[in-house]
């Protein structure tokens, strides 16, 4: 009988995995995430880097997701407002549920800005950021494509340091 029950529990995950995005209310759509995508005509070093870069500035963090099921969110739908102010349910709520994360909440001209600012201060400052939102209606979740329009970076070949010439530094 025990080897019925891993087969049992991965089709119940499988049969919850759809309701979390039908809670999801009527005029809000569930933010899934980003990815950030590079543009340029040159070769560019560390375009890892660069994508981590940009990637430490978007903000929020999507709700956890594991093989297309959120659990976090869904415990957090399935539990509901706890009618005590102790126990299981306000220790689940509170410990391992997530808020859901809408998109809304997501500000998509200050993430530019914050990215565009990170290009420019590593060196890259002819290069910008855009962006395109992928917005499924259907399941009601939206994404954003980050894409960031590269140019060669400025660097400085090489530092000369002048001597002073002033009476003061003569002496020492």
């Amino acid at each position: 009988s025990r080897v019925y029950i891993i087969p049992v529990c991965f089709y119940l995950l499988l049969l919850s995995a759809c309701s979390t995005l039908k809670r999801v209310p009527k005029d809000e759509m569930l933010y899934t995430g980003s990815k950030v995508e590079i543009v340029t005509d040159t070769k560019i070093k560390k375009k890892g880097q660069i994508k981590a870069d940009a990637k430490s500035v978007i903000r929020p963090d999507p709700n956890l997701t594991i093989l297309g099921w959120r659990p976090t969110l869904w415990l957090y739908y399935k539990i509901g407002t706890p009618k005590r102010k102790k126990g299981l349910k306000v220790l689940l709520k509170n410990k391992v549920a997530q808020d859901p994360v809408y998109f809304s909440a997501v500000d998509l001209p200050l993430i530019v800005k914050g990215i565009n600012a990170k290009l420019y201060n590593t060196g890259y400052l002819d290069s910008y950021c855009d962006y395109v939102v992928n917005r499924d209606k259907k399941r009601r979740a939206a994404s954003v494509t980050f894409r960031l329009y590269i140019k060669p970076p400025f660097t400085i070949n090489q530092v000369e340091f002048l001597r002073d010439t002033s009476a003061l530094a003569r002496i020492i």
